[in-house]
């Protein structure tokens, strides 16, 4: 015989149960997770952000550390091959390298570059190496300068010619592009890129290098020295009222 007696309590009155748990004592399941869950902006950079979709942080037109932002600043022991630093930044150069195959290298690029003294726009061949950029700014600046760098605003990417093995550049670029190995018109390749430049790495302005117009494959460079011609040119110095010498500008960088 079955025995019910352990099932007489289910006709029991609440009273004798005692009270029982309403809706909305009962805590919603984001509320339960809550203290588990970190949010995108909490997590570390290197978890939340794909280097193949990389907006680079720049300020002051230059980028530091291929463009990582504040909250990725590498340090000392983060420079190990293995870190995420490193490797974020590996993928960075793979992709920018990859980009180099498909630069239209065959004219020549006008671009206009200004510092706080002076401007320029020069035409110069395409496949002219960042390294002789360089050589031409430092002959208009009257300054020559071995510290230098370049970085791409649109991705991030530096070119720098020290060996990235030296401690101080590490930290400073984490990983850099040879200029000698990087052609103009692999980083302007279309009108309106631009190039941020810095003489010295002790220099507190950058320069800016921009693209202006669309390749010009049919074009000469008319000049014989250097293969770079001045096309205009001006002071950023309200305070000097000395015209533009076109010829003494063209023999500065025939110099370079």
């Amino acid at each position: 015989m079955v025995d019910y007696s352990k099932w007489d309590h289910l006709d029991d009155d609440e009273e004798e149960l005692g009270p029982t748990a309403r809706p909305e004592d009962v805590p919603a399941p984001e509320e339960l997770l809550a203290p588990l869950r970190r949010t995108t902006a909490q997590q570390p950079f290197f978890e939340r952000v794909d280097a193949f979709s990389f907006t680079p942080y720049a300020t002051e037109e230059r980028c530091w550390y291929w463009g990582l932002p504040p909250d990725a600043k590498p340090t000392s022991k983060s420079m190990v091959a293995t870190s995420p630093e490193r490797t974020f930044v590996e993928i960075l150069k793979t992709k920018k390298i990859c980009q180099f195959k498909e630069a239209d290298k065959g004219g020549v690029v006008d671009f206009q570059f200004a510092s706080p003294k002076f401007w320029r726009l020069l035409r110069m061949r395409s496949d002219a190496t960042l390294d002789v950029v360089h050589e031409v700014f430092c002959a208009v600046a009257g300054e020559k300068t071995e510290a230098y760098f370049f970085c791409d605003l649109g991705d991030g990417a530096v070119v720098c010619p020290f060996s990235v093995e030296e401690k101080k550049l590490r930290l400073t670029f984490i990983d850099a592009l040879d200029p000698a190995a990087t052609a103009l018109g692999d980083l302007l390749r279309k009108e309106g890129d631009v190039l941020g430049y810095v003489q010295h790495l002790d220099q507190r302005f950058a320069v800016k290098f921009e693209r202006r117009y669309p390749l010009l494959a049919n074009a000469t460079i008319a000049t014989t020295g250097g293969g770079v011609e001045v096309l205009d040119g001006g002071s950023n110095d309200d305070a000097q009222k000395t015209p533009f010498d076109k010829d003494a500008a063209q023999r500065a960088v025939d110099a370079a």
